[in-house]
């Protein structure tokens, strides 16, 4: 039996939502739509009260005894849990959302100000406002109904919020990766420049082609890639795989549970064979696209009661559907884009300036 169950699963992941860092940012406002796309890291609007409420709650001891027994995530359960916490997380908690409740209100009176000179603007010249001039009033991370203590409705309403974000940030970061990989493959045709349109594609394609040499890669969470971390990273050459003090040797924080970050660190010999083994160049972007990638397919295949973690009896089970490895496809083994998405793409950039 996992020593924490469901709940502070889902604060763990809540804390990896506060620490993403996919190619380009993109902020996620209270109604989870992106804006503000620039260099730097994707971020949730409320990732500071996010961060501030998890520090608060994995510190406090009687919290997290008390969550030991829990099963579900039903507002009541957690509402049930959150008493646990001591009075002296309580009343930071409380004090961390009267904070997060002003800055929700200056951000609504901010954002009134700007409908309000955009329908100004509108009136005079008839240009309707876009969608990014108008008020967003979302507050669903928070229970409005009290606006000055932190209870059970208000952690429930900030994972659910979260969870939510995160799939949508997932998405934002899929298509970030192929812009990226599109203007790679830009900037690589236009070394050749002077060749021709199809001598140019020509030269994509040995590139392209040439990035796929490297070793064979094992399945995610497969028993033939778990195996080779047991004699290789962990150095138990010559002694039998034994998938128990595999699973207690990789629970680094003892929890009882892989969580994400230590499921990841499983997939780094894999990614070396791709990286390492016949790259001179590294590219980051593609490193991190492939281990978001692992992380995702073994949560999808191991993770059945998708709690965000996985457990002993997850872990156990999925050794015991051992099959054939059918080795894993990494982003450099496949063109993560079409050929008409390529021209299309070009055809985009040579009417933008200074690209």
């Amino acid at each position: 039996m996992a020593v924490l169950q469901k709940i502070v699963s889902l604060w763990v992941i809540l804390h990896i939502a506060s620490m993403l860092q996919p190619t380009t940012a993109a902020t996620l406002d209270s109604e989870g739509n992106a804006d503000n796309v620039a260099d730097g890291d994707f971020q949730i609007e409320y990732s500071r009260y996010l961060k501030q409420v998890s520090e608060l709650l994995d510190a406090d001891e009687s919290f997290q005894e008390a969550a030991k027994s829990l099963t579900h995530t039903n507002e009541k359960e957690v509402a049930d849990t959150l008493m646990y916490a001591s009075p002296e997380t309580r009343s930071k908690l409380d004090e961390l959302k009267r904070i997060e409740v002003r800055r929700l209100k200056d951000l609504h009176k901010k954002a009134m100000k700007k409908a309000t000179k955009a329908h100004s603007t509108y009136v005079k010249s008839g240009i309707k406002p876009s969608k990014k001039e108008l008020p967003k009033t979302g507050i669903d991370h928070i229970d409005s109904s009290n606006p000055s203590s932190f209870g059970g409705p208000d952690l429930h309403k900030l994972i659910t919020k979260t969870l939510t974000d995160m799939s949508k940030i997932d998405e934002l970061r899929k298509g970030d990766f192929k812009n990226h990989e599109l203007r790679k493959a830009y900037d690589y045709k236009t070394k050749f420049r002077d060749l021709s349109s199809a001598e140019q594609q020509k030269k994509l394609k040995e590139h392209l082609e040439k990035a796929r040499k490297h070793p064979k890669i094992n399945h995610p969470g497969g028993v033939e890639q778990l195996k080779e971390v047991w004699e290789k990273t962990d150095r138990m050459t010559g002694m039998d795989f034994n998938p128990r003090i595999f699973f207690m040797t990789h629970d680094i924080d003892g929890d009882g549970l892989l969580d994400p970050s230590e499921v990841e660190a499983l997939f780094e010999r894999e990614l070396d064979k791709i990286y390492r083994a016949v790259n001179s160049t590294v590219d980051g972007v593609e490193r991190n696209e492939d281990m978001n990638r692992m992380r995702e397919h073994v949560f999808t295949e191991v993770d059945t009661n998708r709690d965000g973690m996985v457990d002993w009896e997850e872990f156990r089970a999925t050794l015991g559907a051992e099959s054939q490895d059918e080795g894993w496809e990494s982003v450099q083994d496949k063109q993560q884009f079409t050929d008409e998405e390529l021209k299309e793409f070009e055809e985009k950039l040579q009417v933008l300036p200074y690209q």
